[in-house]
């Protein structure tokens, strides 16, 4: 027998120890596989496009907008971009 090997016959070894280690191996593996899923769905949700209703925000800005009645001149102004970018 070569050095460092154990003849199976001299191993001592009862069902219950081989089946405790094959089932802590199954566990494992259904550990891994449950960590790969749940990475897999975490990245799927994060991912998410998030679109903004423009027309929501557009509102929820003018109702904020409304009871902030201070204007910084007392007439309006002309900005420069007012005067190259028309619409």
């Amino acid at each position: 027998m070569p050095r460092g090997k154990i003849a199976p016959d001299t191993v001592d070894l009862d069902d219950s120890c081989i089946q405790e280690v094959r089932r802590r191996q199954f566990h494992a593996r259904i550990e891994v596989v449950v960590l790969g899923v749940a990475v897999v769905l975490g990245l799927g949700a994060g991912c998410k496009k998030n679109e903004v209703d423009k027309g929501a925000f557009k509102s929820a800005l003018n109702d904020y907008l409304k009871g902030q009645q201070e204007c910084l001149w007392a007439s309006p102004q002309k900005f420069p971009a007012r005067r190259y970018f028309k619409r």
